[in-house]
């Protein structure tokens, strides 16, 4: 949904968020590789988020 809409996320911690944002010295293929790099840890988050309410869920 965040890319339909075109948004994008964007954390200190996280170098690659927005060297993905900066277009100087940017190729088109590095600025895919981190657009595909930040899509790839935001699904892990998704993912984990989703196992951790599982898990909460059935310790009820």
């Amino acid at each position: 949904m965040l890319s339909e809409k075109k948004l994008a996320v964007v954390s200190k911690e996280l170098p690659t968020s927005h060297m993905a944002l900066q277009s100087e010295n940017s190729t088109e293929f590095m600025s895919s590789v981190l657009q595909a790099i930040n899509s790839m840890l935001l699904d892990m988050l998704a993912a984990i988020r989703k196992d951790y309410e599982d898990r909460r869920n059935r310790q009820m």
